[in-house]
């Protein structure tokens, strides 16, 4: 895990140093980072409790955040990652009834989406673009958010964290044409990849913004970017 993390944070340097950390906000709300230095997010604060619903979308191998926000809040999480080596992962973790995982994932549509293998058998990542050029693919399950919503019975979700390897886009196209509204959106965009551009990104926060939401934290470099909707309590998190 150590060694993943260091190389992850050194291939984000690299981009930085690119200059493509192109948003900051400081945070002006109370606001907490939840989770380990490898999976944890800043995440508005107030307003969350038991009652919230939770989604993290994007698994991997770490659910740090998603067992802090559980431990703060008292919440349940519905985690979603329908990838075999995370599957293979969460079938030896020990689990509290309040994460409930599902093995799905997410897209713009219902049915089933071919995704590119990691480059390498000791990474977890599976990717909806070819990251490596070998071009093998695996056939998973996923769903629009609102079949989520509707399958499990929500009519509302107050935070969603969005880890999906470049699927992210698609995600947000469809969030916004559906008009449904997540109080808090915290999102790691992609455009370190070769295929996925920087403009890309912040076409995505436009939209985003055009719909209501503000940032009130990104990371040093420019990736993990967390988002709030206007109709959230007035101290949640300010631009």
């Amino acid at each position: 895990m150590l060694l993943k993390m260091i190389f992850r944070e050194c291939r984000r340097a690299v981009y930085y140093c690119r200059g493509q950390r192109w948003v900051y906000a400081r945070p002006k709300g109370p606001v907490a980072r939840l989770g380990n230095a490898y999976g944890g997010w800043t995440t508005a604060t107030t307003g969350l409790n038991a009652q919230s619903v939770v989604y993290g979308i994007g698994v991997g191998t770490d659910l740090s955040w998603d067992l802090a926000m559980i431990d703060r809040f008292g919440c349940t999480v519905h985690a979603f990652d329908p990838t075999p080596r995370s599957l293979a992962w969460v079938e030896q973790q020990t689990l509290p009834a309040s994460l409930q995982f599902h093995p799905l994932g997410v897209a713009e549509y219902d049915g089933n989406l071919e995704l590119f293998l990691p480059p390498r058998d000791d990474y977890v990542s599976f990717t909806r673009v070819d990251t490596t050029g070998q071009q093998t693919k695996v056939s998973c399950p996923v769903r629009k958010l609102s079949t989520l919503m509707q399958d499990l019975g929500h009519t509302r979700i107050d935070v969603i964290k969005l880890d999906i390897e470049g699927a992210e886009y698609a995600v947000v196209d469809d969030l916004i044409a559906s008009e449904l509204r997540p109080t808090q959106l915290l999102i790691e965009f992609h455009h370190f990849f070769d295929s996925i551009s920087v403009e890309q990104t912040r076409n995505a926060l436009a939209r985003l913004r055009d719909a209501g939401y503000r940032i009130f934290h990104s990371s040093f470099h420019g990736l993990d970017v967390s988002l709030i909707h206007e109709s959230a309590p007035a101290d949640a998190g300010t631009v």
